[in-house]
């Protein structure tokens, strides 16, 4: 009974590498303790990533379309804290990007439009606002 669970894991691991659900595996790289460094996969006209610490939680997220970044991307800390959130339209920076200082001690929010910076934030530890710039 106790072998159900693996062989079930293993049935859906398998499914997936294989293209099932739109996604066809292009790479996989391991950390010399074995755990699992980088995924590259391929999903419609993205190719995609996910970069592991060596703990094994995320470490990075995002995609490229024809060679540039594109959607959401994000960075994470050790602990699973995403440290950064950025979006990507057509290689150019878009919308409203997130960062985090690894203390939890400051934050930043960055704006963009077209590709280019419109304003930034910093906050202090208690999320309030201590400086600000329009460009």
């Amino acid at each position: 009974m106790k072998l159900l669970p693996f062989i079930v894991f293993t049935c859906a691991y398998c499914l997936c590498m294989q293209g099932v659900r739109g996604q066809d595996m292009l790479e996989q790289v391991f950390h010399e303790n074995g755990r699992l460094a980088s995924t590259r996969f391929q999903v419609g006209a993205e190719e995609r990533f996910i970069l592991y610490h060596e703990n094994g939680r995320v470490k990075e997220t995002g995609a490229y379309r024809n060679g540039v970044p594109t959607g959401r991307w994000t960075r994470s800390d050790e602990d699973g804290r995403v440290v950064l959130l950025a979006f990507f339209k057509d290689g150019h920076r878009t919308g409203t990007w997130t960062m985090r200082s690894l203390d939890g001690s400051f934050s930043y929010t960055l704006s963009f439009s077209g590709g280019r910076m419109k304003r930034g934030e910093q906050y202090d530890a208690t999320g309030d606002l201590v400086a600000w710039r329009e460009y």
